[in-house]
């Protein structure tokens, strides 16, 4: 069973980085200012 999820890892990881690699957007590319979910929100920001 851990030899599967070693498996199934190392494929997702392959998956992923060939997305990376040929152009998808797996994450935002503008690096807008983003709330924190915190008590002190309104004055909090993270790029």
């Amino acid at each position: 069973m851990s030899r599967l999820a070693m498996i199934m890892s190392i494929a997702a990881f392959a998956v992923f980085n060939y997305g990376q690699y040929i152009g998808w957007s797996l994450f935002s590319e503008s690096a807008d200012a983003q709330p924190l979910r915190s008590s002190n929100a309104a004055r909090a920001y993270h790029k």
